[in-house]
């Protein structure tokens, strides 16, 4: 399983993508895009972003250098052209060896049982 950032909600999606790989770097991809989507009532600027990682307790240092460089943007970039070219127009998008899925248990368990017996 392979987790693609796809930003496309707002303008301020890309910057959140990357605010989600700074926190992978000290441990807390999870928790941070977790937090994002369902505590972020400050919005995704960049002072919101920042103050989320003070909240779930990272390095506040480290995660503002990283974030402010933009080291991650293009890694954020590539993630969206491949998504656009596999198909995606939204999120969630599924995709199972190449071939997108409707995001549902059902479809999603399915289609990886007929890989595995194909």
């Amino acid at each position: 399983i392979e987790y693609r950032h796809f930003p496309v909600i707002t303008p301020q999606s890309p910057k959140a993508a990357e605010a989600s790989q700074c926190a992978a770097d000290q441990g807390a991809f999870w928790e941070y895009h977790n937090y994002l989507f369902e505590e972020a009532s400050l919005g995704l600027d960049v002072s919101a972003l920042k103050e989320y990682a003070a909240t779930i307790n990272l390095d506040s240092a480290t995660f503002d250098q990283c974030l402010d460089s933009g080291q991650y943007a293009d890694v954020v970039e590539m993630d969206q052209m491949a998504a656009l070219t596999a198909g995606a127009r939204g999120t969630p998008t599924v995709l199972v060896n190449g071939r997108r899925v409707t995001a549902t248990y059902e479809n999603i368990a399915g289609a990886i049982y007929n890989e595995l017996d194909g």
